[in-house]
């Protein structure tokens, strides 16, 4: 819902109350994860870290997506058809997490 007398906008209770926040570093493992995640946001970080780095980030993170979840990155990432992960692309920067092979 948005406050029109504040330059911002609030998420409905109910729908925070089914979401978790939590930061991670890419690069660390173990992630503090504690469950599979139906939907991942990266927008904008890949494009700070090397190929190599990229796709281990990449495959960490689809470890934790489950199959049918979707991950999101930014326009600046470039393509990650070359990294052979379970992902298809859907859009130009979102992309489905396939059964794993």
């Amino acid at each position: 819902m948005h406050d029109p007398d504040k330059d911002e906008v609030r998420i409905n209770a109910d729908l925070r109350r089914k979401v978790t926040f939590k930061h991670h570093n890419l690069v660390d493992e173990p992630y503090p994860a504690s469950r599979i995640t139906d939907i991942v946001f990266c927008r904008n970080l890949l494009i700070y870290f090397d190929r190599t780095t990229q796709k281990v980030v990449l495959s960490r993170l689809c470890r934790y997506l489950r199959p049918g979840g979707y991950l999101f990155l930014g326009h600046s990432e470039g393509s990650i058809a070359d990294l052979n992960l379970p992902l298809r692309a859907v859009a130009p920067t979102t992309f489905l997490r396939e059964e794993d092979r």
